[in-house]
């Protein structure tokens, strides 16, 4: 009889069927859920989170020459109350001496002129009633510029403070001279701000109003209590988000001129209530 012989060999590689049957388990993603359920919770909770990043915005240079500096002066009412009625613009001088600090207080930086500043606040609107301040620039009193001046007949002439400044991004005077404000529109889309200052007296503790001109001035000259405030109590800010600079504007016979260049400063004057 005959008989066919076969050889069998067993590979060394294991084989496998694909079983095309889905299998779904109850808890696949459960926790992938629970977290976008949290997060929904969460934003209609507190909301969307905002952009709060801020960015510097320095001055922009002035189209005639390459400045970059702000210049600020100060100046305070040095008369007597009672000369307000026929006051002219000399009754307002840049010096502290005014506000009761005497050259020495300066000189060798008392507590109280140490503590006294100003204060420039920027709002969205010049409507006292509806104006909210957005940002506020500190410019303190033992950083303005200095003046030689006299302190003592058996001594040299020393350096004091006047209420000058001259802010730009290289050198002394540096503080002030930047603007922080948001980098993104998306939560408060404003480029235009109003300036006013203050000076607050570390001496008496009290803060004095200023106007962008002096009530001896031709234009209030006639009215020297009852002008327009939105028109005399500040400077307008305009903010360039395409290189983030910004420049100053003072209101003049209808237009905007820009100030705080050298030759024409941004000029704040104390304000004298009435007696």
């Amino acid at each position: 009889m005959s008989v066919n012989k076969f050889k069998i060999v067993k590979t060394s590689t294991d084989k496998y069927i694909d079983i095309p049957v889905e299998i779904k388990w109850d808890f696949y993603g459960r926790d992938d859920s629970i977290d976008k359920i949290q997060e929904d919770i969460i934003e209609k909770v507190i909301g969307k989170p905002k952009d709060f990043e801020l960015a510097r915005f320095q001055n922009k240079k002035y189209p005639n020459n390459n400045e970059t500096s702000v210049n600020y002066n100060f100046y305070f009412y040095s008369a007597d109350l009672n000369f307000m009625n026929t006051a002219i613009p000399s009754y307002w001088e840049a010096n502290y001496n005014s506000e009761g600090f005497s050259d020495k207080d300066i000189y060798y930086t008392t507590k109280p002129f140490q503590k006294s500043f100003f204060k420039l606040d920027f709002y969205d609107t010049k409507d006292g009633k509806t104006q909210k301040n957005y940002f506020t620039v500190i410019l303190y009193a033992n950083q303005s510029l200095d003046e030689l001046k006299s302190i003592s007949t058996y001594l040299p002439d020393v350096n004091i403070s006047v209420p000058r400044f001259k802010l730009d991004f290289v050198g002394q005077q540096k503080e002030g001279y930047f603007f922080y404000w948001l980098k993104s529109r998306e939560f408060l889309n404003i480029d235009t701000f109003y300036m006013s200052a203050k000076f607050f007296n570390g001496s008496t503790g009290n803060f004095v109003k200023m106007l962008n001109r002096n009530q001896g001035s031709n234009e209030l000259s006639g009215n020297k209590y009852g002008f327009n405030g939105e028109k005399y109590f500040y400077y307008k800010v305009k903010l360039d988000y395409s290189d983030y600079t910004y420049q100053i504007f003072d209101y003049v016979n209808g237009s905007d001129i820009r100030v705080g260049y050298e030759s024409k400063p941004i000029n704040w004057y104390e304000y004298v209530n009435p007696s």
